[in-house]
């Protein structure tokens, strides 16, 4: 698989550097941030979860027809190794942010989450 590496080579990872962020506002009170340079080895990164995620496809009912997620996924559950050391160590300085400044950070298409706990089902 062919992808574009980056350029310039990302600095080690620091809490300090989240706080960063090039904000664009959008209509109806939407924004987004960007974070730039804040996972380092980040080529190295997404080689190894081309390489060694086992990513899957998905279908999902829409309307009267099912159709194909346009996107692969693979889950990770708590205390399961991620494919990359990297990985751990964003995990854990995305947890360690204040609640309120926990989101969902892209970088190159892949969306990396703060770990929370999975809620169990609701008795009806």
């Amino acid at each position: 698989m062919d992808y574009q590496t980056t350029l310039f080579e990302s600095p080690a990872l620091d809490p300090a550097s989240l706080a960063v962020t090039q904000r664009t506002q959008l209509d109806g009170g939407a924004w987004i941030d960007v974070r730039r340079d804040w996972l380092p080895d980040a080529d190295d990164v997404f080689a190894t979860m081309i390489r060694e995620v086992p990513w899957r496809a998905e279908r999902r009912q829409m309307y009267d027809r099912i159709v194909d997620v346009p996107r692969l996924v693979h889950n990770y559950l708590a205390g399961h190794p991620l494919p990359h050391v990297t990985l751990d160590l964003a995990r854990e300085t995305l947890s360690s942010l204040p609640t309120r400044a926990r989101r969902a950070v892209r970088h190159r298409g892949l969306l990396l989450l703060p770990r929370r706990p999975r809620l169990g089902r609701l008795a009806r």
